[in-house]
């Protein structure tokens, strides 16, 4: 299991989303998707034994063998084979439209929030905190991101730090700037093209239905690469890695 509380209790709401998030989405989203996000074990409250401030937190169950798309950047510095990006691309925006049909929008879809797993091509997104739960509408209609990454605070389309109602378009611009970030100067012009129409300034002007775009995308990969299929994807040693990745 892994154990997660914020250094500052006053960031207790932000491991409450967390802890919402992943509940809402198997009771509200398609029931064989629930894979795609991280599973929930007990949320409680802890006190610290010498200052006695008491934090919120969340234990959630351990991933092994996934790599963050920071780590494959990281061993691909040059970018991975577009074709090996494909399956990665594909699996984030089926976990985005999973969560988007459960009214929950992810809020932070960032390179370490996005874990692959090499063999079998799995994908899980992580790191709930900054989520827009749709339960939450009573308590918080604001529709508003909550907080963001400081360090990747360029990579937020427009609405996000002008603290407007965020949809699943943001998700999409997001997952779309991993992707491209990931894939270096190895992507295609027509992969480009598609990127620019994904993250657009204006919300209004992106693509906000997860569920449609794996088809876009496939009708683009088709063209560059002929029919699908299963590309074995191994990962190098990561730089400062010693051991089996676990998160």
């Amino acid at each position: 299991m892994v154990v997660k509380m914020p250094r500052d209790p006053a960031d207790g709401d932000l491991i409450e989303r967390e802890a919402v998030a992943p509940r809402q989405l198997p009771k509200d989203g398609p029931r064989r998707f629930p894979p795609y996000v991280p599973r929930p074990v007990e949320t409680l409250l802890h006190r610290d034994p010498v200052t006695g401030v008491r934090r919120r937190a969340n234990v959630i169950a351990r991933l092994k063998g996934f790599y963050s798309l920071a780590e494959v950047r990281a061993a691909h510095p040059d970018g991975p084979d577009p074709r090996d990006a494909a399956w990665m691309r594909r699996r984030l925006l089926v976990a985005l439209g999973f969560a988007h049909r459960a009214g929950v929008l992810h809020g932070a879809v960032l390179p370490e929030h996005v874990l692959i797993h090499p063999g079998p091509h799995g994908l899980v997104l992580i790191d709930w905190c900054r989520s827009v739960p749709g339960c939450y509408a009573g308590t918080d209609p604001s529709g508003r991101v909550p907080a963001m990454v400081d360090r990747y605070a360029d990579w937020y389309p427009d609405e996000v730090p002008g603290r407007r109602r965020a949809g699943p378009a943001t998700d999409i611009s997001m997952a779309t700037r991993c992707m491209t970030h990931l894939m270096a100067d190895k992507a295609p012009t027509a992969l480009r093209r598609f990127a620019r129409g994904c993250t657009l300034p204006a919300q209004s002007r992106r693509p906000d239905d997860a569920w449609r775009l794996p088809a876009e995308l496939d009708e683009v990969l088709e063209r560059l690469y002929g029919p699908r299929r299963f590309r074995p994807f191994r990962m190098p040693p990561v730089p400062g890695r010693t051991a089996t990745p676990e998160h």
